[in-house]
């Protein structure tokens, strides 16, 4: 991460959805690097249910998942909580998925291999009124 990253600080709790231990691991410490309190799971379906327990300021969603992927995940917690800011973070670099994401209600699509970005683009876009049905677009 460069200086400019590290001074980053993000609100509020962060709800991380990624099957993968690794990457899980490594989407929370850089929340938590960046100021975040964060709430991990390993499946769409846990990450419906923690959206709906702790409403967090943001979710990073992982496309697939087992028992239920992160689009699915994604509409659904839309459907409930139209005000959620969820990016999907993903490896594949697909336009059938980011349109699928958009749908879905998701803010953005971010690759994996562009994780430093999604600080600045979150501290950018933190100040967002709560009952936005869907987030900006990255810049």
């Amino acid at each position: 991460m460069d200086a400019q990253t590290d001074q980053v600080q993000i609100a509020g709790s962060v709800l991380v959805a990624e099957d993968n231990a690794t990457m899980r691991q490594m989407l929370a410490a850089f929340c938590r690097q960046w100021g975040a309190e964060v709430i991990e799971c390993v499946n769409g379906v846990e990450a419906v249910q923690a959206f709906a327990r702790h409403q967090p300021a943001w979710v990073l969603m992982d496309v697939a998942m087992p028992e239920m992927d992160g689009l699915v995940a994604t509409a659904r917690i839309k459907a409930q909580f139209p005000q959620a800011r969820i990016l999907m973070v993903t490896q594949y670099d697909s336009d059938g998925l980011r349109q699928a994401a958009q749908q879905a209600g998701a803010c953005a699509y971010v690759l994996k291999e562009d994780l430093p970005d999604v600080p600045k683009w979150i501290a950018a876009h933190q100040d967002l009124a709560s009952n936005l049905m869907s987030c900006p677009e990255p810049e």
